[in-house]
């Protein structure tokens, strides 16, 4: 079991309370945000982009 499987309320506090930190702080100074994501989180098939609130569905070998 993973991490984040193990503690899901550490793991939002995280991926998206401490992104959204993230994304204030870089606003304050005209920063901008990459990030990379895998398809071990989402399949990619999505026609609008993904949120916190997205449903998962990892591609499975």
């Amino acid at each position: 079991m993973d991490g984040e499987e193990a503690n899901p309320e550490l793991a939002f506090q995280v991926n998206a309370i401490g992104q959204r930190n993230l994304a204030v702080a870089a606003e304050k100074i005209a920063a901008k945000i990459c990030y990379v994501s895998t398809d071990y989180v989402f399949n990619g098939q999505a026609s609008s982009p993904y949120n916190e609130y997205s449903n998962v569905e990892p591609l499975l070998d």
